[in-house]
């Protein structure tokens, strides 16, 4: 399960590092205020929406894993060699 999380993770790292890049630059935002519109207004989105489906992820794999008898990805890669 951790490295179906990994890619979600990095678009989150890589999306609060973007903004926090453009807060700390500007006094209007340092305090934390969402940015009116622009390139910090869709970084904000899609930190928000990539937040939302690691969660869903997180909370549903297991449930798949169970579902499919565990060891999902092991088995996937056996069948492939």
């Amino acid at each position: 399960m951790p490295l179906a999380l990994l890619p979600g993770g990095l678009v989150i790292l890589a999306a609060v590092a973007a903004v926090a890049r453009l807060q700390f630059f500007d006094d209007r935002f340092i305090d934390g205020a969402l940015f009116p519109d622009g390139a910090g207004r869709r970084l904000q989105s899609v930190l928000s929406n990539s937040v939302e489906q690691t969660i869903l992820a997180a909370v549903r794999w297991p449930f798949v894993e169970m579902r499919l008898g565990g060891g999902v990805a092991y088995r996937s890669a056996s069948r492939s060699v």
